[in-house]
Parts: C-alpha cells; structure tokens; sequence
C-alpha cells in the first residue's frame, strides 16, 4: 500500500476529447489496478489539477474518498470545461504536494505508509504573466515555472518520497521537457507515451515501479 497524490495536467493542450476518452478511463485503470490495492486497508489516493494558477488545485484530498467505486464515481463526475486552463503550472502543483508531505516518509498522512507523489503531464511548465511566482529566484516567465518545479520535487525526494513521471504525447512535443521531467522523477521512476498507448502495459511498469520499492518498517500506530 501507498499514500499517493496524483498531480494531473488539466492544460488545454489535452484536449476535451482526450480527457474522455484516453486520460479519465487510464486513471479510472489506475484505481481499479489490484496491484496499487485501492481501498481504506490499502492505497489511499489525492487528486490535485493543474492549469492555469486560478484552475491548480485539489479536486480531492489524500483519503477522502477510500472505495474504488466512490473515486470511480467521482473521476466521471468531473466536466472537463470546469477544471482545464490555458497554462500548465506544474511548480505550482508540485508546491502544493510538497507542502502536504512536508515531513520524511513516511511520517505524513499515515505515519506507516509511504510517500508517493505520480506527475501526469503532457505539456511543459507554462505560468502566464500576473500569476504568483512563488519567489524572486522564479520570475522569469520562460524559466521560472519549471525552475520551481525542479526545486519542489528535489524538497519531496529529499524526504524520501517517491516522485513518478509519466508523460504523454508526441516525440516533437516530448522532446520539449521530458529531461525536466526525468529530472524532477526519481530514479528510474520516469516514463513516457503516446496517447494510443496509453494502457495497461505502461500502468502496470508504472505501479510495479513503486510498488516494488522496499518498504520501511512500519512505524507504530499511537
């Protein structure tokens, strides 16, 4: 079992069509995966979106949906139009789920589960004027979105928490970050895709990536 924050590209670079049909029935997988063990004894889940500064935030905390059929429900719930955006503030995401697994794990959320935090993303970090920067050292408006995203994933692994990559699209667009995000991924902990193979080869080496980590022992309940 696992606490993990999904970090999902909502950018409008996905596209309504996508969402529907590729991105939502991969996730839907993902949680229904007997391997990941979805459930209140097993894997507990947090969804965060991100787009446009105004569109990145959590959809869903860390366990407040525990059953596969509840999240389930939930990601079929979600309109596109309601949570996509013109920008792709991946620092920004990965702030947020630093600053809710702030501590060594797996002393966060369940003081005896470990950390994992997956970024799923098509696109390279984009932050439009007039958006917080989050800090001098991040105003550059080319550089500075990816620079704080390097810098919150760097503070997460610091921590011991697991960061997974899987990027999706085309090579002429993967190409334009996939060395941002190998590098903001732990090692060994980075894949990519296109769209139509977007399936269960590549979820079950995603989760079997994780899954297989050895696992520290487990720290008593209070």
């Amino acid at each position: 079992m696992k606490d993990m924050w999904i970090l999902w590209d909502n950018s409008w670079s996905v596209g309504q069509s996508l969402f529907k049909d590729k991105i939502r029935p991969f996730l839907k997988g993902l949680i229904r995966s007997a391997l990941l063990n979805v459930g209140p004894n097993g894997t507990h889940i947090g969804i965060l979106t991100f787009s446009t500064q105004a569109q990145t935030r959590v959809l869903l905390e860390l366990g407040e949906l525990q059953a596969v059929d509840a999240l389930i429900n939930y990601l079929d719930s979600l309109n596109y139009n309601n949570i996509s955006g013109d920008g792709t503030r991946t620092g920004m995401a990965l702030k947020l789920a630093d600053e809710r697994f702030s501590k060594q794990s797996p002393r966060n959320y369940r003081p005896y589960v470990e950390d994992v935090v997956m970024i799923f993303t098509g696109s390279k970090p984009i932050r439009h004027r007039g958006e917080d920067t989050f800090g001098d050292k991040y105003n550059s408006t080319r550089y500075g979105e990816g620079l704080l995203a390097k810098d919150r994933a760097q503070s997460l692994k610091d921590n011991n928490i697991i960061v997974v990559g899987l990027v999706v699209g085309r090579e002429n667009k993967l190409n334009k970050f996939r060395d941002n995000v190998k590098e903001w991924s732990t090692e060994g902990k980075y894949f990519e895709t296109n769209k139509d193979s977007l399936q269960r080869s590549i979820m079950y080496r995603l989760i079997k990536s994780f899954m297989s980590v050895y696992c520290i022992a487990p720290v008593e309940k209070p």
